[in-house]
């Protein structure tokens, strides 16, 4: 998991330790509740719970306090809002429900650079000691054996397995953060530490066999489970069920590869570190990713500083208090100490809350807020093709008696254009129709994306042949083509970059839809991609607003890795025969240096990482203007 949060695109699967965990965590856990149970005929809740307060809660608050005060000399207003919201939920164990009403997925932009965006799973984790419990006491009283357990945790694995196959197309965040979709997880690890040992293979190759298989299995799901898979859902199972026969097979006494690995010194070490590596390691990154935007080591050393902080929370803090006899002698200075440690962190969490929000509304702060909340004009939800949809929605502007018809085909990049262009056609009396689908090139390519269901790649197919058969029966004067290419492999800093496109591919597509377009006998303006940055540009600037150290020139981004030049000359050459084919470029008003600015005319120019904010697209209209006027045979 760290190494995924420290390079994404090298171990682009390495989200599956999560799933590892909870089966870790339902086998331990489902372990001491039934030993307990058979020990003592019953199982004492208060003392469960304190051991839960000792183990996890003095880490996680001296985390989440020390976090957020660094935050407050290192974020800008809007973004230390938003992480002590997310801190107040850590602290109140329910970050996982603010995640998943907060963000498309977990992979959305503006949730990973949440400061606890990781804490869901911890979330997750301190649920399941709420309900597990008293699952275990129910399922065991209506059954003298281990068997009954059994039974009710293949029960619950079942049902959530299902809930989760069902919802992972259908509401990825749910799918992913929520416990009801995740306690088939637990159930599976719970039901690994049940099953009688006589179930085990008896042979010393086949245990040797099957538990190598198991943990290269469990390792390989870092890399194998495809990006845009609908998770958790059925391919969950992978390192799941991996993971649970790995945990069975190691009951043995067996020496295997496996297991010696597991005993030495370094795996020993980091396991007892794991937690508080887990606890530190994000925050870490986020920060150094916003001290260090352009650095490419940045987050590996901020992961390496974690763990030495790790170490030292682990030494000197949780097992100082894990194991201090007074807290141990009594449950009730456990369970007081666990109330005082959320109370403190939901304090601290309300008091930076109001200060950011305070600051956010400083007047130094107004351009970017207005950047921030920068919305079209355009009335998404009657315009535009929404979310699995495959509907073709067009709306008209300008004016609709004229004898002009002009077209606007594209993603969301053509809704941030749409002002300006609107603004075009108002002054030169065109007719402007719209065809737009958010997330959907008009490219033919075929566009997956993480977190919006399977279907979406088969809407979008469906909503772009539609839309082009539309544009080629309405045979507008001018069709202007206004889309991302983020969706290319090796391009994209965002999301979308899981799409993996090849530029071969995209070129290809290009010309494809170009080509089916140009049968309307349309002029076809294809307008060539803005930059891209590495994080949120009003959040960047708001940085530099707010701190005096904080360069702006931080938010700045090298014209050699925001725009893919190699992409547009690809573009450019593939479409030389097509001739009634122009691109606009206004690559030398957004990027007219080796770095591309953020700030321009008072504006900022970007209401995140590559969508330009519509204020600062409304001041493009006059070039707009000048140089449609400029290509033959255009409207007049």
């Amino acid at each position: 998991m760290v190494a995924n949060h420290i390079s994404p695109d090298r171990v682009p699967s390495g989200f599956v330790g999560v799933d590892i965990f909870f089966v870790l965590s339902g086998y331990l856990i489902t372990l001491l509740l039934v030993n307990e149970r058979e020990r003592s005929g019953s199982i004492d809740l208060a003392n469960f719970y304190a051991r839960r307060v000792r183990r996890l809660l003095p880490a996680a608050a001296a985390m989440t306090l020390t976090t957020l005060l660094i935050a407050m000399f290192v974020f800008s207003p809007s973004e230390l809002e938003f992480s002590a919201k997310g801190a107040r939920a850590a602290a109140l164990y329910v970050s996982n429900l603010f995640f998943a009403g907060n963000a498309s997925d977990y992979f959305a932009t503006d949730t990973q650079q949440n400061l606890f965006l990781h804490t869901w799973s911890l979330a997750v984790e301190e649920q399941f000691y709420f309900v597990w419990p008293t699952v275990i006491l129910i399922s065991a009283a209506r059954s003298k054996s281990a068997k009954g357990i059994v039974v009710a945790l293949l029960a619950i694995a079942a049902f959530s397995l299902a809930m989760s196959i069902y919802l992972s197309p259908r509401n990825a965040s749910f799918a992913y953060f929520m416990l009801p979709t995740r306690a088939w997880e637990f159930a599976i690890g719970g039901i690994a530490c049940l099953i009688p040992s006589r179930a085990r293979p008896l042979t010393l190759l086949s245990n040797v066999t099957m538990t190598s298989i198991g943990s290269l299995v469990v390792v390989l799901s870092a890399w194998w489970i495809p990006r845009n898979a609908d998770y958790p859902g059925f391919i969950a199972l992978l390192p799941v069920l991996s993971t649970a026969a790995c945990l069975y097979l190691l009951q043995t006494n067996t020496k295997n590869p496996v297991r010696t690995f597991l005993a030495t010194w370094p795996a020993q070490w980091l396991g007892k570190m794991s937690y508080s590596w887990y606890l530190w390691h994000w925050p870490f990154i986020v920060l150094g990713s916003a001290l260090y935007p352009h650095s490419s080591s940045a987050r590996l050393l901020a992961a390496l500083l974690s763990l030495g902080v790790a170490a030292a929370s682990f030494y000197f803090l949780e097992q100082p208090l894990r194991f201090n006899a007074r807290l141990v002698s009594d449950v009730r200075r456990s369970l007081a100490l666990g109330l005082a440690l959320t109370l403190a962190t939901v304090t601290a969490a309300q008091f930076l809350l109001r200060l950011a929000r305070q600051e956010s509304n400083a007047p130094r702060m107004h351009s970017v807020t207005a950047a921030l909340h920068s919305e079209s004009t355009l009335p998404l939800g009657r315009c535009a093709t929404i979310g699995n949809s495959p509907i073709v929605k067009t709306c008209e502007f300008g004016s609709p008696h004229s004898s002009s018809t002009v077209v606007l085909f594209g993603d969301s990049h053509a809704i941030s254009l749409f002002d300006a262009l609107r603004s075009v056609a108002e002054e030169r009396g065109w007719r402007m129709v719209t065809f737009i689908k958010s997330g959907c090139p008009a490219t033919n390519v075929r566009v997956e994306r993480r977190g919006w269901g399977s279907d979406f790649p088969d809407s979008c197919d469906s909503w772009r042949r539609d839309a082009i058969r539309h544009i080629q029966a309405l045979a507008p004067s001018m069709t202007i083509v206004v889309e991302a290419t983020e969706y290319v492999q090796g391009h994209g800093t965002g999301e979308e970059s899981w799409a993996g496109v090849s530029m071969l591919d995209w070129t290809l597509g290009t010309r494809y839809s170009l080509h089916e377009l140009s049968k309307s006998g349309s002029l076809l303006i294809l307008v060539r991609d803005n930059p891209e940055f590495v994080s949120s540009v009003p959040e960047c600037v708001g940085r530099s607003f707010a701190h005096y150290w904080y360069s702006l020139s931080n938010c700045l981004m090298p014209r050699r890795d925001a725009l893919n030049t190699q992409l547009w000359s690809q573009i450019s050459k593939s479409l030389v025969s097509l001739d009634n084919v122009t691109i606009l470029d206004l690559t030398e008003v957004l990027c007219p240096g080796s770095s591309c600015p953020v700030l321009d005319k008072g504006y900022i120019m970007y209401r995140d990482t590559n969508h330009l904010s519509e204020s600062y697209s409304l001041t493009l209209a006059p070039l707009l203007n000048a140089q449609l006027q400029a290509i033959n045979r255009v409207p007049r």
